[in-house]
């Protein structure tokens, strides 16, 4: 545990959720999980497997790395062979360019989306993102239309490699999917996890 000024990073904590995570994401047990540890070379029993996924100390965070490193190498490989088209969303919800940023904003919020393309016609104009828009709650009028507030957009073809599209996602918490220059579907941070 290292004990920075106001905050305290339990090590254990993080490097274990983060393997819980990437089991979930990869849809292993810990039985497929210890096969895999296995072909690389590094044994591990099942109970101490048990234990350090529980958070007990039993198991070195040298072991937690190791376990982590595997499966990251996995996910890693899995990624590899999958495009943007398979995770992506559909359909887009969108705003329209004249459409007034506090129905935007409401629609925002009853579906749970914090980002929104803008468009004006067929046009992609950017994207509402809600974090933007919460820094400039005292400049906005209601009646303000969408195309004021958007942001430049983020885009990939819709059979662009997953290994490509992550730290584009990463980076700005969304990539707006395309094919054919029509917008097909949105991949975003959740989507990986």
């Amino acid at each position: 545990m290292i004990t920075m000024v106001g905050h305290t990073i339990d090590w254990r904590k993080r490097i274990v959720s983060e393997i819980s995570s990437l089991m979930r994401r990869l849809n292993v047990n810990q039985r497929q999980v210890l096969a895999m540890l296995q072909e690389r070379g590094i044994r591990l029993t099942k109970a101490s497997l048990s234990k350090g996924l529980s958070g007990d100390k039993g198991i070195s965070i040298e072991r937690l790395l190791d376990i982590r490193q595997a499966l990251r190498e996995e996910a890693q490989e899995k990624d590899s062979s999958k495009v943007a088209r398979s995770i992506m969303h559909r359909p887009v919800e969108t705003a329209d360019a004249e459409e007034q940023i506090r129905s935007v904003l409401e629609r925002m919020a009853a579906s749970g989306y914090s980002q929104m393309p803008v468009l004006d016609g067929d046009k992609v104009l950017g994207v509402i993102r809600a974090d933007e828009i919460i820094g400039k709650l005292s400049e906005i009028s209601p009646k303000d239309p969408a195309r004021r507030f958007c942001s430049g957009v983020v885009k990939v073809p819709d059979d662009a490699p997953i290994t490509t599209v992550r730290p584009w996602v990463k980076q700005y918490g969304y990539v707006l999917v395309e094919k054919e220059g029509a917008i097909v579907g949105i991949i975003t941070y959740a989507d990986f996890l």
